[in-house]
């Protein structure tokens, strides 16, 4: 587990945009064995936030036997050494601000970011707003196929097969062909589109 910061508005090109709830970071979870993720908006790095992105992942995933966290602050409070034993998930501290100590997380900040990036295009007059380019980042790194079990996150996570991503309602258009979206062509497109389908949905409920 660790937190994202919500990115520098002058850095991206964009006016200050603000966040239903006022949220300013984004709490994110790996699995280490599925690859599955979760990402929570929050206002803060708080206990509390903590707590609720972990209940909410033990409604969706179940309870894990392992937490590993940087030990920041918030991280050492007493109320999360109560929670955690509670819940019956054992602490396996990381090493603050050494991200080699937390590198699935990280790396999955990473793209989160560089898709943010990438949603700050301006195509049709608007962008993407950055809390929802990163829960669109997690919705295609858990539905991303896996090179060593050839599974999607979902699936290993799940047991259920993965809807994939061609079959939102904006890549209805292509051609059916599965093999295209294996090729890095293919998986461009996908995400052009899957962009498209993204921000013309923001569209429609904020016009």
């Amino acid at each position: 587990l660790d937190f994202m910061a919500k990115p520098n508005d002058a850095k991206l090109g964009g006016l200050p945009e603000s966040s239903p709830g006022g949220w300013k970071h984004l709490c994110v979870i790996v699995d280490e064995g599925t690859r599955v993720a979760l990402a929570v908006p929050s206002e803060s790095t708080s206990t509390r936030d903590v707590v609720q992105a972990l209940l909410q992942w033990c409604a969706c995933y179940g309870v894990p036997s392992t937490l590993q966290m940087d030990m920041a602050g918030a991280h050492q409070s007493r109320e999360l050494a109560m929670f955690l034993p509670m819940m019956g998930v054992s602490l396996r501290p990381g090493v603050p601000r050494r991200p080699q100590s937390q590198g699935l997380t990280e790396r999955l900040i990473r793209d989160i970011k560089s898709s943010i990036h990438t949603a700050q295009s301006d195509r049709r007059g608007y962008s993407t707003p950055w809390w929802a380019a990163a829960l669109v980042a997690i919705m295609v790194h858990n539905h991303s196929t896996l090179y060593d079990t050839h599974l999607s996150p979902h699936e290993l996570a799940t047991g259920a097969p993965s809807p994939g991503l061609v079959s939102l309602p904006a890549c209805g258009d292509d051609s059916d062909d599965e093999s295209e979206v294996a090729d890095a062509e293919g998986a461009a497109n996908t995400w052009l589109k899957l962009h498209e389908w993204v921000g013309s949905a923001y569209a429609l409920l904020t016009q």
